[in-house]
Parts: structure tokens; C-alpha cells; sequence
């Protein structure tokens, strides 16, 4: 990898699972906040990249704004790759040079579209791809991870099954998994996770 590259560190995970809380508090930090961030996510209204924008300055649907990019309905779906290219150019206009580039992504998406569609342009490469997992949520609804690995079936409920599938996919592609809310789970529960 070049020199000349901007790193992307991808946090994604279900709702409710933290991710949006860990990217505020990471804008708090001095080395971060002026840290372009891009918010993919599938709902039409991309209340997220609101979340991290500044309050006078709403984000523009598919573009850079203030250094918050909303690629929300049709530019998380759709035109994912034609979005993404455009805000990418955007960013490695700004001056100066970002050191790095933060991606939140919603938890209902596959990830390989997004991969691919942040690492179309060469000038960027994906350095984390972090994957935020609601204990809590693991421990009730996919038996600790046992209904991730196959190991415990659900097919009798087409919506688990689906969430099931992505967040495996997503724990697949993760080179950092962080567990949330472990606080509400019985030890053994979080013995079983790690």
C-alpha cells in the first residue's frame, strides 16, 4: 500500500449496538475531528449522518458537506458506487489532506457492496473494518453466536434468519469485532461470545 494512500476504518453493526456513540466519541478526539466521515445507510431519511453533522449545517444527500457524507435511500442502494465516487473525489480535494477517512455503515447491509464501492479509488484503502455486536441481542436472538456459526438453526423466523446472515457476513469481513452491552448479559453469556 502507498504512502500516498488515506486510510478508511468501517464501523458497522445493528442498531442499537453502539456504533453511532463510538463514532461521536471518536470525533471528540483531537486527531480525529476533522476526520471526513461517510454514513452509509439503507433508510430513506439518514438520521445518523444528522447525528454527526454540525447542528446549523444539515448533510447533502450523495455529497461531502462539511466533511459528513449522508449516503442514505438511493446513494446507499442503487447508486452505492456512483455516490461513493463522487464523495471520495470530494475528499481527496480537501484541504489539507484528511490523515484519515471514518465509514459508519448500518448494520441491515451486506458489506461487500460497500467494500467494494470504498475501495474503487486507489487514492483510499480500507485499513479497519469494525463490527459492533450487541450482546444482549447475541445472546438472546443468536444463542451467543451458535446461530451465526450454523450450529443452532432459526428458519422459522425469515427476519432472524436474514439478520443472522448479514451479521455473519459482516463478523466475516471484520478485522476488529467490538461487543457491546455485555454489562447485561450473565457472565457465562459473555464467556461464550468471546
Amino acid at each position: 500500500m502507498s504512502s500516498d494512500c488515506v486510510p478508511i476504518v468501517v464501523i458497522c453493526g445493528f442498531l442499537g449496538s453502539g456504533k453511532t456513540t463510538i463514532l461521536r466519541r471518536w470525533r471528540q478526539d483531537k486527531a480525529l475531528k476533522d476526520s471526513p466521515v461517510i454514513v452509509h445507510d439503507l433508510s430513506e431519511f439518514g438520521l445518523d449522518a444528522e447525528l454527526l453533522a454540525d447542528e446549523d449545517s444539515p448533510p447533502t444527500p450523495g455529497r461531502l458537506k462539511n466533511r459528513v457524507a449522508a449516503l442514505h435511500g438511493c446513494h446507499a442502494r442503487e447508486k452505492l458506487h456512483e455516490s461513493l465516487a463522487k464523495v471520495l473525489q470530494e475528499i481527496s480535494k480537501l484541504d489539507p489532506e484528511p490523515d484519515l477517512v471514518l465509514c459508519e455503515s448500518t448494520g441491515a447491509a451486506l458489506p461487500w457492496p460497500l467494500i467494494c464501492a470504498l475501495t474503487q479509488d486507489k487514492r483510499f484503502y480500507i485499513r479497519h473494518f469494525i463490527v459492533t455486536v450487541d450482546g444482549l441481542n447475541l445472546h438472546r436472538d443468536f444463542a451467543d453466536g451458535d446461530v451465526l456459526t450454523g450450529d443452532i438453526s432459526i428458519s422459522e423466523d425469515a427476519a432472524l434468519r436474514r439478520a443472522s446472515e448479514v451479521l455473519a457476513e459482516q463478523i466475516l469481513f471484520a478485522s476488529v469485532i467490538i461487543i457491546t452491552k455485555i454489562d447485561t448479559i450473565p457472565d457465562n453469556a459473555v464467556n461464550a461470545q468471546a
